[in-house]
């Protein structure tokens, strides 16, 4: 049946170990520290964390852990403010998107072999078609092939540029 392949594949097995491991080890070590120290504090949480990331190592996934960096940012950010122990920043969530996207494009431009398809069509769609018009030739000073990269992955995905035109103009 189709629904037992999705469910019992290698990888949603591994995921689930991994999030198993994580969630063991970090549960453990946060104990251990209650035990240890007689009272619960938030700050356990950070040794905790950290030696919980072993678990993830079954299923090294740059996708998941970007992700689970992202959410504890926004959380640590969330208690922090909730505690007053840091200014409340308006549209922090939106800021700290934009700049983790930043992060991709930067990444794309420059390695574009190193990124994931479905990344690189992303930085292209929101791009409005100019990540693959782009002239990276001015990168290879820094030794990185990022033209020939670059055409090599919009031959890949057979990213067609019908048009000398972007998809929309930045003047909005």
């Amino acid at each position: 049946m189709q629904w037992r392949k999705q469910i019992f594949n290698k990888g949603s097995l591994q995921l689930g170990i991994a999030l198993g491991i994580f969630s063991l080890l970090f549960k453990i070590t946060s104990c251990g520290f209650r035990h240890s120290f007689g009272y619960d504090n938030a700050l356990f949480a950070i040794p905790s964390g950290l030696i919980g990331s072993f678990g993830l190592l079954h299923f090294p996934n740059t996708t998941v852990s970007l992700y689970l960096m992202l959410k504890s940012l926004q959380l640590l950010y969330n208690w922090g403010v909730a505690e007053k122990k840091v200014p409340e920043v308006p549209n922090f969530s939106m800021i700290m998107y934009g700049f983790f996207t930043a992060v991709l494009c930067h990444s794309t431009v420059l390695e574009a072999k190193s990124m994931r398809p479905s990344y690189f069509k992303f930085i292209e769609n929101i791009s409005g078609g100019r990540l693959s018009r782009f002239n990276m030739k001015s990168f290879e000073a820094f030794g990185v092939q990022s033209q020939d990269q670059a055409d090599y992955i919009i031959k890949k995905l057979g990213i067609v540029k019908s048009s000398s035109n972007p998809l929309f103009p930045l003047i909005v």
